[in-house]
């Protein structure tokens, strides 16, 4: 299995507009990457185009942490 990657501008975009099926949808694929002994890449792209990580995920610890996190600015 190859590591998920999640794009941090998606993350945002989906808690601005309160989309908690694609945020849960994210998540349930992220989980299953970590389960399986892969890590999850939080990346960002920039507005040249460039992309940089700015997370590891490598820990159902740190994805609830994180995913806790994204859900307190989801009404």
């Amino acid at each position: 299995m190859e590591e998920y990657i999640i794009p941090g501008n998606k993350i945002e975009e989906l808690q601005m507009i309160n989309d908690r099926d694609a945020l849960d949808a994210i998540f349930r694929k992220a989980q299953a990457t970590i389960v399986n002994g892969v890590s999850v890449a939080l990346v960002r792209e920039t507005s040249s185009g460039q992309s940089y990580r700015f997370e590891e995920i490598s820990t159902l610890n740190d994805l609830e942490d994180y995913k806790k996190n994204v859900y307190k600015y989801v009404k």
